[in-house]
C-alpha cells in the first residue's frame, strides 16, 4: 500500500472533470450540498471521497464529519488525561468505564459522553 492509495485531501492538488474541483454549495440553505463526492479523476476511473478530511471550500479547506470526530477525540484523551494515572490505573477508569467495557463493547449514548466529559472537567478544575 502506498501513500497515494488513501490521500485524504486529493482534490486540493489534481484536476476535477472540466477543471478545477468545485467548492461545496449548500442547496436551498439545508444541509445538503452539490459537491461530488468524485473528488479525483484519473484518465479511467475518479475517487469517491470516502477517506477525506477535507473538502473544497469556497475560501479553502471545509473540514468533515470524520475530522471533527478526531478533534473531538483527541479533546477527550487531553481531558481524561489530565486526571492522572496510579501506575497504569487511569483517575478516569471509573468514568471511561461507564462508556467502554472493553475494545469490543461500548456505548454510543450522547448524553452519557457529555455527562462524563463534564464530570471529568469538574474534577480537573476542583
Amino acid at each position: 500500500m502506498s501513500a497515494a492509495d488513501y490521500e485524504v485531501d486529493r482534490w486540493a492538488n489534481e484536476p476535477c472533470p472540466g477543471g478545477k474541483c468545485k467548492s461545496i454549495g449548500r442547496i436551498n440553505n439545508t444541509a445538503l450540498t452539490d459537491f461530488s463526492p468524485a473528488t479525483f479523476c484519473e484518465k479511467t476511473s475518479c475517487a469517491n471521497g470516502d477517506g477525506s478530511f477535507t473538502y473544497p471550500g469556497a475560501e479553502g479547506p471545509v473540514g468533515t464529519i470524520r475530522l471533527a470526530n478526531i478533534a473531538d477525540g483527541i479533546e477527550d484523551w487531553e481531558l481524561f488525561n489530565r486526571l492522572g494515572a496510579t501506575g497504569s490505573i487511569s483517575h478516569a477508569d471509573d468514568l471511561i468505564t461507564q462508556m467502554i467495557s472493553n475494545m469490543t463493547e461500548w456505548t454510543e449514548d450522547a448524553v452519557l459522553l457529555e455527562k462524563l466529559r463534564r464530570e471529568a472537567a469538574r474534577r480537573v478544575m476542583a
